[in-house]
């Protein structure tokens, strides 16, 4: 049957929408400049140059134009993740776990030398010293959505049948600082930035708890993103490892190097979220 007036027209209008959906998906990864997206608790403003140079770095040995575009805020950030406007993308491991289900982005190198694992602290004098000591007392939080230092702590307490009172700041650092001021009994984190904070601060907590360690970031590309474009990328991330320049880049980022990797790495994460989740 041939359709007429608005029923046909809507007809054509969703093929050419279509058509210019699949258009912009085949030629993005070729004509245009390719994206890659950091996460802001990894790149704050003295981070975003040091990315900024590495990405064109890695623009330069892989042959392909690529663009690091830092995001204004998490929230900004995962929006643009969510609707794939990254071509290339660094994620924590439960990020990247979601972003795979969701959108399709695809492991192809990690971070090396370097865990997940959460950590809870107190002062050095304070007289709590086990989880169970810290039943009604604060307890410092980063972000609700961040999985090692937040998710996986919160689950554990309530597991362990501990009740806290959570107080919300705004960064690891943030919450060191309160349990070194006093403005807060404990305090939840990663042992990355604890073992990175000022050692006259370090010297002043303890650990009370520590989570087993789980994988770490991952570099993931879009579906949209050619498999010999991906390959170029990764050898490109790898050759950082070989030489005095790109081991400079890696170090001003944090970076002790890359490797390999692929999606099923990460399946030790999504066991755990689905033990959260029971």
């Amino acid at each position: 049957m041939v359709k007429t007036g608005l029923e046909g027209f809507a007809v054509t209008l969703l093929i050419v929408f279509v058509s210019a959906t699949q258009a912009f998906a085949d030629t993005s990864s070729n004509s245009h400049e390719l994206v890659f997206g950091v996460p802001p608790q990894s790149a704050n403003s003295t981070d975003n140059a040091q990315w900024k140079l590495l990405i064109e770095q890695v623009s330069v040995e892989s042959g392909h134009s690529i663009r690091y575009e830092p995001a204004k805020n998490l929230e900004d950030f995962e929006r643009k993740l969510s609707r794939g406007a990254y071509d290339f993308v660094l994620l924590n491991a439960h990020m990247y776990t979601n972003a795979h289900d969701a959108a399709g982005y695809q492991a192809f190198a990690k971070e090396t030398g370097q865990t997940d694992q959460g950590v809870i602290v107190v002062h050095r004098d304070s007289p709590v010293k086990t989880l169970a000591d810290l039943n009604h007392k604060s307890l410092a939080l980063t972000d609700p959505s961040r999985f090692t230092a937040t998710v996986l702590t919160r689950a554990h307490l309530r597991n362990a049948g501990i009740e806290v009172k959570e107080e919300y700041v705004e960064s690891d650092n943030s919450v060191y600082r309160a349990v070194v001021h006093g403005q807060s009994v404990a305090g939840a984190g990663k042992i990355s930035t604890l073992s990175s904070i000022n050692p006259n601060a370090h010297s002043k907590l303890r650990v009370i708890w520590s989570s087993k360690q789980y994988s770490s970031h991952a570099f993931a590309s879009h579906p949209r993103v050619k498999a010999e474009q991906v390959a170029k990328v990764q050898q490109a991330l790898l050759s950082l490892n070989n030489d005095t320049k790109g081991k400079g880049l890696l170090s001003k980022v944090k970076f002790k190097g890359i490797a390999q990797a692929s999606d099923q790495e990460w399946d030790d994460i999504r066991a755990l979220k689905q033990q959260l989740a029971k």
